[in-house]
């Protein structure tokens, strides 16, 4: 107890042990279910549970445990107080920027959750830059999110994508002195390193996409799928920043139509600004991060970039230096793939396209 402001992190044990019994215990006694109890009791009880004191509870501790595992600013605290003859504690995440934080400051951020930005700098002001990057060619697939679920449901995806990866790599000259970059998830890195990825390819995976230029001269970068934070974690980190309730999380984000170069592709999104910051962030902004690493804008015409992306994901992409494609074109055929093995190999990625 320091300023009486008890350390969340403290207490972080009891809330995941005792705290997650003793509320298994209060549900079991709100609930009154039996072994014989028809689908209609369930979800009646369900509802029930759901609107009582126990399920508020177990709402404020298990945001209460998640908190304080999160790095944001401070260390999470309880404070007391009293106000007007009431005794309250309220839950805070930060304290407010010491005072010298407000001298003028520039932020350089190509993927800046501004929203996020403002709970810290109340004066922020924003100014985007718009560059071109004419050095650097760019394919999509518009078909699939080559999400977590694809791999699952279909695992001869990763032979896919490693058949892509080896054609690609099979392009790179040995002597050029970088390997082609693949960015995606940990869990699809951690697949596609045990079945086998080429040599002339390396790998990073979302998460740790950001501030490195060990990749700035690759010639290609692979984007496979995203990742999605899900939609309870984003309102939950929006509630805390915001100093607001957490309302009853949707089960899914809500999706809306985009226009990407003539084509309308879904595109998933969340109503609250500060939400879509957050989920912006960990979706777009990863993949954004990663093709960053290529350096993209200092190209030149002896040191082009292509980047393929396997992902429909809607980007903000120079629409004249974008290719759109399927997911069934853009893998090679299996004459490809054999001419691959053999050191015999297309041109160029716009080769993998069918005339």
């Amino acid at each position: 107890m320091q300023d009486g402001h008890l350390d969340v992190s403290a207490l972080s044990a009891y809330a995941d042990n005792r705290l997650v019994s003793a509320l298994d215990t209060v549900a079991k006694v709100s609930v009154n279910l039996q072994p014989s109890s028809t689908n209609q009791e369930i979800d009646n009880a369900i509802d029930q549970y759901k609107g009582s004191q126990s399920y508020a509870l177990a709402m404020f501790w298990s945001s209460f445990a998640l908190l304080a595992r999160m790095h944001i600013g401070h260390t999470p605290f309880l404070e007391k107080k009293t106000d007007s003859g009431k005794t309250i504690v309220e839950l805070h995440h930060f304290l407010y920027p010491h005072h010298t934080w407000e001298s003028p400051t520039v932020l350089l951020d190509s993927t800046m959750p501004v929203e996020v930005n403002k709970k810290f700098f109340k004066n922020l002001e924003v100014e985007r830059i718009d560059t071109q990057t004419s050095h650097t060619r760019y394919i999509q697939i518009t078909d699939s999110l080559l999400s977590k679920t694809q791999f699952i449901r279909t695992p001869s995806t990763y032979h896919r994508v490693l058949e892509i990866v080896s054609v690609v790599a099979r392009q790179i000259p040995d002597a050029h002195p970088t390997k082609i970059l693949l960015a995606c998830s940990k869990t699809v890195e951690a697949e596609l390193q045990q079945i086998g990825l080429p040599n002339k390819c390396e790998t990073i995976h979302y998460g740790a996409v950001t501030g490195s230029n060990k990749y700035s001269d690759v010639p290609c970068i692979i984007v496979v799928g995203r990742i999605e934070l899900p939609i309870i974690q984003a309102e939950l980190q929006a509630a805390l920043l915001d100093e607001r309730p957490l309302d009853m999380p949707a089960k899914n984000y809500p999706q809306r139509q985009v226009i990407v170069k003539d084509q309308t592709l879904p595109a998933y999104y969340h109503p609250d600004p500060l939400t879509e910051e957050i989920r912006r962030h960990w979706n777009e902004g990863q993949i954004l991060q990663a093709i960053g690493r290529g350096r993209a804008i200092r190209r030149s015409v002896r040191n082009p970039l292509d980047v393929i992306l396997l992902t429909k994901v809607p980007l903000p992409i120079e629409e004249q230096h974008l290719t759109l494609t399927t997911w069934k074109d853009i893998q090679p055929t299996m004459l490809e793939v054999l001419l691959a093995q053999h050191d015999i190999v297309p041109l160029g990625i716009g080769e993998l396209m069918p005339r």
